[in-house]
């Protein structure tokens, strides 16, 4: 008796846990039966599709290697509709609908129709283009109730020609594999709640969760706003869950770009963090939905890193939990954030507080106090090469000048060995991609010709958009030659809390009674920096005159692009600024100052947020992204990675098209990612060319499936991969892209890095929890 009363006391003291994991494990189970239940499939060829209007029969190979299906032009009656499916009944749940066709011009389009037309079905659906060069187009949906009289139709404008080959419907379990991972971190941050006993471990995730979502409101709509790089950045997460695909690991060459002929963007650009964001695309998220949970997270951890490096340098857990929230709702942030689409860059100022506390304590704190301090510079530094190399830059050259600035500490045995570790660490963890970096930067790209860059004193801010009270959410302009037009021109307002507290720092420079704190030191070189910074990302600074004088100054700025990149570093610097004055104010005046100056910041703060989000709804350019074929496969901004002279344009890089002569009989062909199989005989007993709808990059490996002979790939007409058949060669080729053995060695060095950084920090941390008993005892 006395064991079921405990028992029943357990349970009730419980009941809320028990329930939460209760719920958890029957959603999972629901999901588990469901994936394990066949698939269903509708296919309409040719024959079962209903026609409107007229149309003719093509057989194969009629007009551009065409397969067999409907023909219309504009020389024929066509009406709104030109073919589509019979009306079906889609129980609810996850699809992928292929659109099999050819067209000619930009007069083919399709749209999704039901019974009763929801937003759900036709968000995003209607009048969408099928575009030229293609052969086929799946788009992916995602049902949460039956759709009765679903209907896939496809429609000829008037342009060009259409020919329709067939459509399927495939089901999926997307869904349930989102659902299922939904649980799993449900579960995980149900594990943390619960075995998490510290109160202040709770207040600090809540506060993440809230600053989080606050600087996460504008995506919280069907929509996403359209900033610069938009496309490009879908485009990056789209081409890692492509590459991760087809077997790539690490991926090298995203395959999806170009119509599959695939584009070097991994290799140049770190992919280490966007990669959170390539797998839950892999795992089945839309594409959208990724984008916006990407945006949570790295507004999550931007507060949350800011707040524990602030709290390091103030050792106040209040004004570094403001600290963390004005670096987070920075308005040049948020710019980033909404207005550039900079994944990038905003990726990169997540770790800018650890490299500034890292570099900090190992150049002033006393060796008892730097616990982890070239840690913590070398995991910043990481970050920000996984992140964005041009950050990478800045942030370079701002140590030198801060080694410069404490010349006399840097050259302490201690400090000094600490920043070779930090260096050490830096370069091993991240050889796997600065090996193949270096590498390829040897090759004629685009972005490493004189043509790249140039001059970018155009590109500098005005003191008027600096110092706006009310940075407005919206324009696409960036440089003085474009002008103040209405509507147009950005806005790179620094933030009034920020000069307000720059202000009151100056007036009190002397009689601070914080001048002998080493935090004091910090926030001085942190004044001095921004106010360095804030000229140079103005137009007046001289870059043109220092470009043409000098090639090493004319390489380095160049490549930075625009000037105004400086001033993600500055709110780091004056949001060190800020807290370093609050914690001065909270020590030598009264309360009642102290929380007029904390809620006089925080109101200017809020005001500066809520203009932005308000004018973003109110001028700012919305897109909806359906799925990856909503974004095109050509949005390379400026082609950066694309071998020098070839032209990029989808009239030139059909998909599927095999270039030969007629010599040459393939017989099947397939592609998978970046891996092409073809089976193909030379008729002749001379050498034949063939070429592939792929580009070559340095790296591409062709042979016999059967012996292991290479086969000779070279660079052709292009830069598409050419293949070199001998005289009367009949088999099976197999192309692939092989990384160099160099890389694969870097690969390995990084592995062990990481695992011995991780075996270090571990052990250390345990050692010093040891030390910390015996103390105490």
């Amino acid at each position: 008796m006395g064991e079921e009363t405990v028992m029943k006391e357990w349970i009730v003291g419980k009941k809320k846990e028990l329930l939460f994991w209760g719920v958890l494990a029957v959603i999972g189970i629901i999901c588990i039966i469901r994936m394990l239940q066949p698939t269903r499939e509708w296919t309409f060829g040719e024959d079962r599709l209903e026609l409107v209007g007229e149309a003719i029969h093509f057989d194969a190979n009629v007009i551009n290697e065409n397969a067999p299906g409907w023909y219309v032009d504009n020389s024929m009656e066509y009406g709104e509709v030109f073919a589509q499916t019979p009306a079906l009944d889609l129980p609810a749940g996850s699809y992928d609908v292929t659109i099999r066709y050819q067209a000619g011009g930009n007069g083919a389009k399709y749209e999704f129709s039901s019974a009763v037309d929801t937003y759900k079905v036709m968000l995003g659906r209607i009048e969408q283009p099928l575009e030229e060069g293609r052969t086929s187009k799946t788009l992916s949906v995602n049902y949460t109730d039956t759709v009765k009289g679903f209907q896939v139709k496809t429609i000829y404008t008037g342009e060009g020609y259409l020919i329709i080959n067939g459509i399927e419907i495939h089901q999926t379990r997307v869904m349930e594999r989102m659902v299922l991972f939904t649980v799993f971190v449900a579960a995980c941050c149900g594990l943390f709640w619960m075995k998490c006993t510290s109160g202040m471990a709770r207040k600090i995730a809540i506060w993440a969760l809230g600053i989080a979502l606050i600087a996460t409101i504008p995506v919280m709509m069907p929509y996403l706003y359209k900033g610069d790089d938009l496309y490009f950045h879908l485009q990056r997460i789209e081409g890692i869950a492509s590459g991760l695909k087809c077997g790539q690991f690490p991926v090298r060459i995203q395959p999806q770009w170009m119509n599959g002929y695939g584009y070097p963007v991994s290799i140049f650009y770190g992919e280490g963090i966007l990669a959170i964001a390539g797998l839950l695309c892999l795992i089945g998220f839309p594409l959208q939905l990724t984008y916006k949970l990407y945006i949570f997270i790295i507004n999550f951890c931007t507060w949350t890193i800011a707040f524990f490096c602030i709290r390091r340098v103030v050792k106040e857990d209040k004004i570094a939990i403001l600290g963390g929230a004005l670096y987070t709702l920075a308005p040049y942030r948020l710019m980033n954030l909404y207005l550039r689409a900079a994944v990038g860059e905003y990726t990169a100022l997540m770790f800018l507080p650890l490299i500034l506390v890292g570099a900090y304590e190992i150049l002033l704190e006393a060796k008892e106090n730097r616990k982890f301090s070239w840690l913590i510079l070398a995991a910043g530094m990481t970050g920000i090469i996984q992140s964005h190399i041009l950050t990478c830059e800045i942030v370079v050259l701002v140590l030198i000048a801060a080694c410069l600035v404490c010349y006399r500490q840097m050259f302490v045995k201690d400090r000094f060995i600490d920043f070779m570790k930090a260096a050490g660490v830096t370069v091993s963890v991240n050889l796997f991609f600065l090996l193949p970096f270096l590498d390829y930067m040897r090759d004629d790209f685009y972005v490493n010709s004189e043509r790249f860059g140039g001059p970018i004193q155009t590109s500098g801010a005005f003191l008027s958009q600096l110092f706006s009270f009310f940075p407005h959410g919206y324009g696409m302009e960036t440089s003085v030659v474009d002008g103040l037009t209405e509507g147009a021109e950005k806005t790179f307002a620094v933030g009034w809390m920020f000069v307000l507290a720059l202000i009151l720092f100056l007036s009190e420079w002397k009689k601070n009674k914080l001048n002998k704190e080493i935090s004091m030191r910090l926030a001085r070189f942190c004044c001095i920096g921004a106010i360095v910074l804030l000229y140079m990302s103005t137009v007046w600074f001289p870059w043109n005159a220092l470009y043409n004088r000098s090639e090493l100054f004319a390489l380095l700025s160049s490549r930075l692009q625009f000037a105004w990149r400086l001033l993600g570093t500055v709110a780091l610097f004056l949001t060190i600024v800020t807290c370093v004055i609050l914690k001065n104010w909270k020590r030598c005046k009264k309360r009642e100052e102290v929380l007029a100056l904390a809620g006089i910041i925080i109101g200017i703060t809020g005001i500066s947020t809520g203009y932005f989000y308000t004018s973003m709804q109110e001028k700012a350019d919305i897109v909806y992204i359906a799925d990856a074929e909503s974004v095109s496969s050509f949005e390379l901004v400026s082609g950066e990675y694309v071998p020098a002279g070839v032209d990029w344009s989808p009239e030139q890089m059909p998909e599927g098209k095999i270039w030969k002569s007629n010599l040459i009989n393939v017989a099947d062909y397939y592609k998978n990612g970046t891996n092409y199989e073809l089976s193909c005989a030379n008729l002749s007993d001379q050498e034949q060319i063939l070429e592939l709808p792929m580009t070559y990059y340095r790296g591409y490996v062709a042979e016999d499936s059967q012996t292991g002979g290479d086969i000779l790939i070279s660079s052709g007409d292009n830069g598409r991969i050419r293949l070199t058949l001998a005289g009367n060669y009949t088999g099976t080729i197999q192309v692939k892209f092989k990384e160099p053995v160099a890389w694969r060695i870097s690969e390995v060095i990084s592995l062990f890095s990481v695992v011995g950084v991780a075996c270090y920090f571990f052990r250390e941390r345990r050692s010093n929890r040891r030390k910390c008993r015996r103390n105490e005892e």
